[in-house]
């Protein structure tokens, strides 16, 4: 695993807190470099202020952050699992906490299509394959995490996506995305499957590629829609920083 996607802090504890994911568990738009004098104070703002660090020292925990910006779920699911092979192994602490913020589906739908529906005969929207495509993605990370480590407290949470219902892990998932957190006078809009190119291009690549794009092009306007009011929500939050959007499909249009 590459180094520069790890940060961790020992405090001795027999606790330890692990935090997976991307840019949002990573600690981008944590300050800048303009802000500091060099790398290594910037580096130092960052890590200090991400929220599974924040979340540690509550906790009076160990802390490990396994996070890469712009990772794709698959990949934020072998981080995990590689480091969860490696800690396992020590048997160092009596208590491991893994709260796991995941990011928009099908970053990896062409690259690593692991998820991606074998049988796509009974699926009649966009809406069909993605939910289906989601229920793998969650079958992997119970089969992988959940069921194979019973002792480990797992939770799951989403930064600026919705699950579907159906395919919750019930029992190990927040109530709440990131930016339902950070609501005010406006909420956040509801059923928002992806933000970004990043899941966009990815998907459609995999449509085409699979003869599903001419079925499903119409049924991507609400999908494209709820991105829209989703951009629209983020650009006039106080608390969201404004640079993403060069990734955003907005841009790409």
């Amino acid at each position: 695993m590459d180094e520069k996607y790890l940060y961790s802090v020992k405090n001795g504890s027999k606790k330890l807190l692990i935090c997976a994911g991307d840019s949002w568990t990573w600690g981008d738009s944590l300050g800048s470099t303009r802000q500091f004098k060099n790398k290594e104070q910037y580096n130092e703002h960052r890590t200090s202020h991400v929220y599974g660090k924040l979340l540690s020292e509550k906790m009076d925990s160990d802390f490990l952050n396994i996070a890469k910006p712009g990772a794709w779920n698959v990949e934020i699911h072998d981080m995990l699992k590689e480091a969860l092979e490696q800690i396992v192994d020590h048997k160092s602490y009596d208590e491991i906490y893994v709260v796991v913020c995941l990011t928009e589906i099908c970053r990896e739908a062409w690259d690593d299509p692991l998820w991606v529906p074998k049988d796509c005969e009974g699926l009649q929207s966009v809406n069909d394959f993605l939910q289906k495509y989601e229920q793998n993605m969650f079958t992997s990370f119970k089969n992988n995490f959940v069921d194979y480590y019973p002792d480990i407290k797992f939770y799951f949470g989403r930064n600026f996506t919705e699950s579907y219902d159906t395919n919750i892990l019930k029992n190990n998932f927040l109530d709440k995305i990131w930016c339902q957190c950070l609501e005010d006078d406006r909420p956040y809009p509801e059923e928002v499957r992806m933000l970004s190119s990043l899941a966009i291009t990815p998907l459609i690549k995999r449509l085409k590629q699979l003869n599903l794009y001419k079925k499903y092009k119409y049924s991507m306007f609400e999908l494209f829609a709820s991105m829209e009011l989703a951009m629209d929500w983020l650009d006039q939050s106080r608390y969201n920083y404004k640079k993403s959007h060069t990734t955003s499909y907005r841009n790409r249009t």
